[in-house]
């Protein structure tokens, strides 16, 4: 009565809801199963209830642990390897997992590839999509590289498009190939049935990504700006974009000239895929880690290549 509009729209809202009743009890029905809603509520507790109830404040001498952070990417591990799931079981192995590890790419590459590698030791026939779309979450690493450095100064992307350009030309190669190689993959549901993630290995993840953020921040403090190479290298064992914004902030502040952070994003950028293939070996096995090797050792390479040469 008081809200004339409000109650218009809700209307609209509640007669689609509706409309798409039985879509959504067949999506419910035959898509997912009994133990998938259970992890799907699980999922919602952990985001909408626990989330809000951490402090929004970092706990450590340095100032890198903050637990409602930390407890997010947590969130976004476990969802990760949830849409993982459900895409897989809704548009099949090879579309379905290829589009999870792209989306999840720009949540976290790392994290992706850790949750494709839960999921390839869980379901070995599923190895080869699986490790494609950990390749494919390699593009979001690059994408992001660039829109970081441009934001945060123009004058670092200048001196870092071109070797980021090689590297992306490499892993979008490798994200065909990928493609290329699951083209006739093709999994009944049965073999794909179980939990849509599990909640300690997300857990595992945060702890090791938590023990390299102290590290590095602790290397931070006691090298100063002189070890930049140093701990650029250490920051990126935990995220190459911390460490590209770290350096982007020097060379905006003016305190180092922009061709003076490259030889330390580079570094970052060789930690970063390193540690991605150190998840990969530890939750996939030697048969997913493999898989992901060429893929982010040419992307390493293609960097590092035009770095030199220039």
């Amino acid at each position: 009565m008081r809200e004339i509009a409000l109650a218009a729209g809700l209307a609209v809202a509640v007669a689609l809801l509706l409309s798409m009743k039985s879509r959504v009890h067949r999506f419910v029905q035959h898509v997912l199963t009994e133990q998938e809603l259970h992890d799907a509520l699980l999922l919602a507790a952990a985001a909408i209830i626990v989330l809000p109830l951490l402090p929004d404040r970092t706990l450590d001498p340095w100032q890198v642990l903050n637990l409602r952070k930390l407890w997010l990417l947590a969130v976004i591990v476990m969802g990760i390897n949830a849409a993982g799931h459900v895409a897989l079981r809704a548009f099949g192995a090879r579309t379905g997992l290829l589009l999870a590890g792209l989306a999840g790419g720009f949540a976290s590459s790392t994290a992706t590839i850790a949750s494709m590698g839960a999921m390839s030791k869980k379901n070995p026939r599923l190895a080869m999509a699986c490790a494609g779309a950990g390749v494919v979450s390699n593009v979001s690493t690059i994408v992001q590289l660039a829109v970081i450095s441009a934001a945060l100064s123009p004058e670092l992307l200048q001196v870092l498009w071109p070797p980021v350009a090689a590297a992306g030309v490499a892993i979008v190669l490798f994200a065909f190939g990928a493609t290329w190689a699951t083209r006739n993959l093709a999994v009944d549901d049965a073999r794909i049935a179980g939990r849509a993630f599990e909640p300690k290995h997300a857990l595992a993840f945060v702890a090791i990504v938590a023990t390299v953020m102290v590290l590095s921040a602790a290397m931070l403090a006691w090298l100063g700006d002189a070890g930049l190479n140093v701990t650029l290298a250490v920051s990126g064992l935990a995220d190459v974009h911390a460490a590209v914004a770290s350096a982007a902030q020097l060379v905006a502040l003016g305190r180092i000239p922009p061709h003076a952070a490259i030889p330390g994003i580079t570094l970052a950028l060789a930690a970063n895929s390193t540690t991605k293939l150190v998840m990969a070996f530890i939750t996939g096995g030697r048969a997913y880690g493999l898989r992901l090797l060429p893929g982010i050792a040419a992307m390493v390479a293609a960097f590092a290549v035009v770095v030199w040469f220039r």
